[in-house]
């Protein structure tokens, strides 16, 4: 598939995850020239997240980042989680919501997330 730039509430999303993410690497502005590309998941919203400068290496998957949890408009829980490749730069959006079902719609008022405890 191919890149692009995250919607509004894909980095809103994205946002939330990383504030609260332990030990997260990036440059400073590393959102406004974040591309996304959407994974096979059959249409529940996760993507791989392409930063600026991290083509040049192949990254991979390191640790969970942060998390959390909302309802979809249908009021199914679904679960955000930020994961981080192998030096702490951000990786990859998962968004499963646990019927399997496609997700609606990112909500525009998003819980805190948390990071796990290390």
């Amino acid at each position: 598939m191919a890149h692009r730039k995250p919607n509004e509430r894909e980095t809103h999303l994205i946002r939330t995850l990383a504030d609260a993410a332990h030990g997260l690497r990036a440059d400073a502005n590393w959102i406004e020239q974040l591309l996304v590309e959407p994974l096979a998941d059959g249409g529940m919203g996760s993507l791989r997240l392409h930063l600026h400068g991290c083509a040049e290496r192949d990254q991979k998957f390191g640790r969970v980042g942060s998390e959390l949890m909302f309802k979809d408009v249908d009021g199914v829980d679904v679960i955000a989680t930020l994961y981080l490749d192998e030096i702490g730069a951000p990786f990859e959006l998962d968004v499963w919501k646990v019927t399997y079902a496609p997700l609606i719609q990112i909500p525009e008022v998003l819980p805190l997330a948390h990071s796990p405890t290390v």
